[in-house]
């Protein structure tokens, strides 16, 4: 450490007498003071840490390290609170460790906002999911890791990835001294960062988010705002107490069957979930009934029995030939979907004749795999938001006409599938589609009264009010919308506007 005033003094001086005891005594004890907050911030205890340093600075006031120390752990702390909420351990939930609500919310409430430890470019995220060693452009990462401050690199190692390096990073690693700890760095990353909206080539990570657990039913929903803040917004009512949960996957894999829902999150995450609602499992598949003018659905009774229909009773074997045309029209229709899905931001692609492949597979799946099952719900998810999309971009032959038939057609189907397969809180992160639709209904097809009315009333007036389904100028003017409409009639009598 540096002598301190005193000795410096001294050392100054032409005299060769040697500095009194005592004062090498109270070097000793600066150094020992150093040393131990080092050991404390090293042990990640921030607030002991701090406290220490406090303490020791009234004895060594003028110490620079000190002070220097002092502010790197007061620095920490506040990167690891935020109002509102508590950080958990991990004995503390079976989910591992989380964070708490330490008051009442209403629904619409922030619960949480924080600003990020740090910017970095997206590109390192893409590195991190390299299988292959050679791959790994080890000099880029060092690269960024090298301009992070003393608090962004000791803060990393808070992160629960930080000591869970995969197999290929590890093997990585040995390949340079120094490459280890710049390899967890973006391990961390990929794990944990969100992309930054204003800005797509680059991602923030979070301290005090990183540590919200996923569910398949979240509680909340993310937005951010325009200084980069991530903000977390109650789906519902919380009470003190509740552990704050998210999707981590995006709204419409909410919609996804368990297994689905499994693979996506083992792929991008690399855990798999445990969250009450898979703990549960998936209800029964329903399929339209064989019988003839029967509109309801069939359940199969135990893995290998017959499937019997709810609404007449009709049996039909598992091996039957209807049976097995309608499981190889599943896996068929779920085929053209993943490759629909996979020219979502293809630059090339024909945006009419996209829309328009939606639309007709669609109605495909409905009429061969009824209403209820969840390949129909993913389509009439994508379908609005490409009709949606088309509409904003004034795609040729996606007028105010086809919206306001489509919204027809699809938006309220897919709410209705999702008031039957869904649960409150993945139902409300999959509703971006209807509150962007109902934005354009009312821009481009005012007189559509019935149908805006219908599909707010459906969602919920405080919800699309409260909400952050859309950007910053689109949820402007759905609070706008919704707030200025009069509320829905209750008389008996037609309604005058």
């Amino acid at each position: 450490g540096r002598p301190h005033a005193g000795a410096a003094a001294a050392m100054g001086k032409k005299s060769k007498l040697k500095k009194p005891a005592e004062e090498e005594v109270d070097d000793s004890a600066a150094d020992a003071c150093v040393w131990g907050t080092e050991a404390l911030l090293d042990e990640l205890k921030f607030e002991e840490a701090a406290v220490h340093a406090a303490r020791s600075l009234e004895e060594f006031p003028t110490s620079r390290r000190l002070a220097n120390l002092k502010e790197e752990a007061e620095s920490c702390c506040r990167f690891l609170s935020a109002d509102g909420v508590v950080l958990r351990d991990a004995d503390e939930s079976p989910l591992g460790r989380g964070i708490g609500v330490a008051k009442d919310f209403k629904l619409g409430d922030i619960v949480l906002r924080e600003k990020p430890l740090l910017v970095a470019p997206r590109s390192l995220v893409a590195i991190a999911r390299k299988t292959a060693v050679e791959d790994v452009d080890i000099e880029a990462v060092m690269k960024v890791y090298r301009s992070l401050d003393s608090v962004q690199r000791r803060l990393l190692r808070c992160f629960h990835s930080w000591d869970k390096l995969p197999d290929w990073l590890t093997a990585a690693a040995s390949r340079s001294m120094d490459a280890d700890n710049a390899l967890r760095f973006v391990w961390v990353l990929a794990l944990n960062s969100h992309q930054l909206r204003p800005h797509p080539e680059k991602c923030a990570l979070y301290c005090v988010s990183a540590r919200a657990n996923h569910s398949c039913d979240p509680v909340c929903m993310l937005d951010e705002d325009q200084d980069g803040s991530l903000c977390f917004y109650a789906v519902r009512d919380m009470e003190e107490g509740e552990e704050v949960l998210y999707s981590y996957l995006g709204g419409h894999f909410t919609m996804h069957p368990r297994s689905l829902r499994h693979v996506q999150i083992r792929r991008v995450k690399y855990f798999d979930c445990i969250c009450p609602r898979c703990e549960a499992g998936d209800p029964p598949t329903e399929l339209p009934c064989v019988a003839d003018g029967c509109p309801g659905f069939a359940t199969q009774q135990g893995a290998n029995g017959p499937w019997i229909c709810q609404e007449c009773g009709t049996e039909d074997p598992p091996d039957s030939s209807k049976k097995a045309m309608v499981l190889r029209m599943e896996a068929l229709l779920l085929r053209k979907m993943a490759d629909l899905e996979k020219l979502w931001n293809a630059p090339s692609k024909d945006p009419s004749k996209y829309i328009t492949d939606w639309e007709m597979l669609t109605r495909s799946c409905r009429k061969a795999l009824g209403s209820r099952h969840w390949h129909y719900g993913r389509m009439l998810f994508f379908t609005v938001m490409a009709l949606n999309t088309g509409v904003a971009l004034g795609v040729a032959g996606v007028d105010a006409q086809r919206l306001v038939a489509g919204m027809r057609e699809f938006a309220l189907p897919l709410l209705e599938y999702l008031d039957v397969g869904s649960p409150p809180g993945a139902r409300k992160v999959a509703m971006e589609p209807i509150a962007q639709a109902v934005v354009l209904l009312a821009t481009r097809a005012p007189d559509e009264d019935e149908l805006i009315d219908r599909m707010i009333a459906h969602v919920g007036r405080e919800e699309l009010r409260l909400l952050p389904w859309l950007d910053d100028g689109d949820i402007k003017r759905l609070k706008r919308i919704v707030t200025n409409r009069p509320p829905p009639c209750t008389s008996d009598h037609a309604c005058e506007r």
